[in-house]
C-alpha cells in the first residue's frame, strides 16, 4: 500500500538498534545482478525449478509462488552463478520454497533442492509451509528460514510460533497496512527480523 507514517503510527514502531532498510529485489538471472546492485538492491530472492521437478510435474504444479518458466532459474548451475555474482557485491540471495503445501513425494525433491541450494551459498530459504520448516530442520538443513508473506503471520503469537520452528525473519502479508505492521512488530519483540512489500 502507498502511504506515509502519521505521528500516531510512528509512535507504535518499536525502536531498533539498526534502523537501516534494505531493498530486497526479485531476480531471475545472474545477468540482472550488476544493474540491480548498482541501483540499490541490498538482498535478492529467486525461485528455482530444476529439471527433475519439471520432468515429474511439468508446469502444472508450481514448486514455489513464482512462475516456473518466467520467474525461476531452471538449473542449479544458474543458481550457483547467480549466488557467486551477488557475492561479488556482498548481496545475499534467498530462495523461495513457498508453496502452501507439498505432498510427501514432492517433499523429497524439495528437501534435496534445499540441501543443494544451501551448498551453493543461498543465504536463506523463504518458506510458507510449517511442515516444510519442520522437515528442513529434521533433515539437518540449517540455512536460515524466512516466513513467506504467504505464511499469514498476522499476530505476535504467529510470529512466536514461526520462531519456534526456526524462522529468523517474517515477511509481512501484503494486505497489512502501516498501522497494523507497526503494532505487530512492536508486540512481537526484537528477536525477529521483519520485511514488508512496498
Amino acid at each position: 500500500r502507498a502511504g506515509h507514517l502519521s505521528a500516531a503510527t510512528s509512535d507504535l514502531i518499536a525502536p531498533v538498534s539498526d534502523p537501516t532498510m534494505k531493498i530486497a529485489c526479485p531476480i531471475s538471472s545472474a545477468d540482472e545482478v550488476e544493474m540491480l546492485a548498482e541501483n540499490g538492491a541490498g538482498e535478492f530472492y529467486c525461485g528455482l525449478t530444476p529439471p527433475e521437478w519439471l520432468e515429474r510435474y511439468n508446469v502444472a504444479i508450481w514448486l514455489n509462488r513464482r512462475s516456473p518458466k518466467g520467474a525461476n532459474l531452471l538449473s542449479y548451475d544458474a543458481l550457483g552463478t547467480l549466488v557467486d555474482s551477488a557475492q561479488r557485491y556482498s548481496i545475499p540471495v534467498s530462495l523461495t520454497l513457498n508453496a502452501h503445501h507439498y505432498t510427501e513425494d514432492q517433499l523429497t525433491l524439495v528437501l534435496e533442492l534445499a540441501r543443494r541450494a544451501s551448498g551453493l551459498g543461498v543465504a536463506a530459504l523463504i518458506v510458507a509451509d510449517p511442515a516444510l520448516m519442520l522437515a528442513l530442520r529434521e533433515a539437518g538443513i540449517e540455512t536460515p528460514l524466512h516466513v513467506s508473506s504467504l505464511g499469514a503471520c498476522f499476530s505476535a503469537e504467529a510470529a512466536g510460533f514461526y520462531q519456534e520452528l526456526g524462522a529468523s525473519r517474517v515477511i509481512l502479508p501484503r494486505d497489512l497496512g502501516l498501522t497494523e505492521m507497526a503494532r505487530l512488530v512492536a508486540s512481537a519483540g526484537p528477536d525477529i527480523e521483519w520485511e514488508a512489500f512496498v
